[in-house]
């Protein structure tokens, strides 16, 4: 298996898995997210408030955007993590018959998250691009409420959905 290595993450060489032939950007982006939970303690993730949306979860969620009658989508996802939605939905706009034009406003305040989010969002862009769609990306690697931007998104991921929706969900994917 091939390694992207990062350097000046603490000081330190960061090796991250490279996305294997064949492999979806969501099932890539569960890789990324594992790798990260296997650096840092449970804790230390709980202490943050993470949490990586199952790739089930963000799957229907991608699923539910309507994308049929789009030609640009502006994506804000204000918790990024790694990035599992925005790779859901750049898998799901793959399998249309349609060119889409995609930008994804990424908001992740984890230093130590971010470039696992910048080699997955560039990876969704390689692979965008290579099934004919056109997918740009800008990382804000801050806090949310404190950006003084206004977002004007087309579709808007946020975790903190339905939890009625939520725990169907989750309960789905415990069976």
């Amino acid at each position: 298996m091939s390694t992207i290595v990062l350097s000046g993450i603490r000081d330190q060489r960061l090796e991250l898995p490279a996305r294997m032939r064949g492999e979806s950007l969501t099932r890539y982006a569960v890789r990324l997210a594992e790798n990260y939970a296997n650096r840092t303690t449970h804790e230390t993730r709980k202490k943050k408030g993470q949490f990586f949306t199952p790739d089930t979860v963000a799957t229907f969620m991608a699923g539910l955007a309507e994308l049929q009658q789009k030609s640009t989508i502006r994506l804000l996802d204000p918790g990024a993590g790694v990035g599992i939605l925005s790779a859901a939905i750049c898998d799901h706009i793959s399998t249309l018959d349609k060119r889409i034009q995609i930008h994804v406003d990424a908001i992740e305040n984890d230093k130590e998250v971010v470039p696992y989010l910048q080699i997955l969002l560039a990876e969704c862009q390689r692979a965008c691009k290579a099934s004919g769609q056109l997918m740009t990306f800008k990382i804000y690697d801050e806090d949310f409420e404190s950006l003084n931007i206004f977002f004007m998104p087309s579709i808007v991921i946020r975790f903190m959905m339905n939890s009625k929706i939520l725990r169907l969900l989750l309960e789905k994917r415990s069976k």
